[in-house]
């Protein structure tokens, strides 16, 4: 593998030229969503002038006394694609809803079924020319504001076309609005992303910052659809002899005939919450690409790490190196071309990997001799490394 082919650093897939098109949800959790915004209406008490980013990967549009945070939109993805995007909506649609009721306790809703002239000054008027089919809203404390998550799209079951979160004045939910038009697009966040505005002074460190040893880190948004969308099993997987880039922002470190796949890094016990490597997004993350490999490969077979014997073949040294990396859970699979993959989490979930092996490690049928000074042992430090080596070449 050539070091010297830099990794691609870019901004998230979502912000991309071609995202309106394509289909697009923010590279974000639903916990930082709503965190901005309860920070800007806390302490702030003011929404931005303009068109800006709350936070990174949070943008927001300005319409007259209202805000928008555009969160998903559909687009003219591909079936395939459509069915992983609609899951990607759903989940972040759900965060942003609990986010909130965590917050601020009982959602209210909007009704939209009544019929309203498009013309009428209302609120739900708008929502309904502008295209929406739900609307729920939360008061944040005694806060003049409410925050009102909209769901776009035909009737059900028509699929969701666009999701966002409003900010608008209290008098809209009963009350009058002055004229507003409240239509956007994902070309605004596109055009957003691409101004100045989008610079290293929003932008959190990028997930191989060397903050991200102590911080925690979850490979990017667009390495983790590439995961999933391979079940596991990335094109060349099985090639590296030394560590690199099996592709953008997916890291692999060859341990022997081992080469090891880092997913997520929990980083240091006591860090503190860190919206970039959420423990939800964690997990998310590591039960979409479980459920991608099942199915692929079908169910997965446990790795017994409760056998502290000595071993008498291949498997009991992958099993015993497991346990020496502080695996306490290990499942495999093997491909229909005989490729075997092991999904690993270490103790206490500080940190999840794919290990690509060969099937004798795991296959008792297939067993050899005890392979002798096998060590998986990694670190999200060897990661950032790895990174900061492949600019240095570039």
């Amino acid at each position: 593998m050539d070091l010297r082919h830099p990794r691609q650093t870019s901004l998230p897939l979502a912000f991309q030229a071609g995202a309106t098109q394509r289909g697009a949800v923010l590279p974000v959790s639903g916990e930082v969503v709503i965190a901005a915004l309860e920070e800007m209406l806390t302490e702030r008490r003011a929404l931005p002038a303009e068109d800006s980013w709350l936070t990174a990967g949070v943008p927001a549009l300005r319409r007259g006394d209202a805000l928008i945070v555009p969160v998903s939109w559909r687009g003219d993805a591909e079936p395939a694609d459509s069915a992983e995007l609609r899951a990607q909506t759903n989940s972040l649609w759900s965060a942003i809803q609990a986010a909130s009721e965590y917050r601020w306790m009982h959602t209210n809703g909007i009704d939209l079924d009544v019929p309203r002239a498009v013309d009428s000054p209302t609120y739900a008027a708008e929502l309904l020319r502008t295209g929406a089919r739900r609307a729920d809203w939360w008061g944040p404390g005694d806060s003049l504001w409410r925050i009102v998550l909209v769901t776009y799209g035909a009737s059900l079951p028509a699929p969701v076309d666009a999701v966002a979160v409003h900010v608008i004045p209290i008098e809209w939910i009963d009350g009058e609005m002055p004229p507003t038009d409240l239509n956007w697009s994902w070309d605004e966040v596109v055009a957003l992303a691409a101004a100045k505005t989008y610079d290293d002074d929003v932008a959190p460190p990028g997930p191989f910052h060397r903050s991200t040893v102590n911080r925690g880190a979850l490979l990017p948004s667009d390495a983790r659809d590439l995961i999933v969308q391979h079940h596991g099993l990335l094109p060349g997987a099985t090639e590296p002899t030394e560590d690199g880039w099996l592709a953008e922002n997916v890291p692999v470190l060859v341990r022997g005939e081992a080469k090891v796949i880092p997913l997520t890094w929990r980083g240091d016990v006591d860090r503190g919450w860190n919206p970039y490597a959420d423990d939800d997004d964690i997990r998310t993350f590591v039960s979409r690409v479980r459920d991608s490999i099942v199915d692929a490969a079908g169910p997965a077979t446990s790795v017994d790490l409760t056998d502290t014997s000595e071993p008498v073949d291949s498997t009991g040294s992958y099993r015993q190196a497991l346990q020496s990396s502080r695996a306490d859970r290990a499942e495999w699979w093997r491909f229909d071309d005989g490729t075997t993959v092991a999904l690993v989490w270490t103790r206490g979930w500080p940190a999840v990997a794919l290990h690509v092996v060969p099937a004798s490690w795991l296959d008792e049928s297939l067993a050899t001799d005890p392979i002798p000074d096998l060590d998986l042992r990694w670190s999200w430090k060897q990661v950032v490394e790895l990174d900061n080596l492949t600019i240095d070449l570039a």
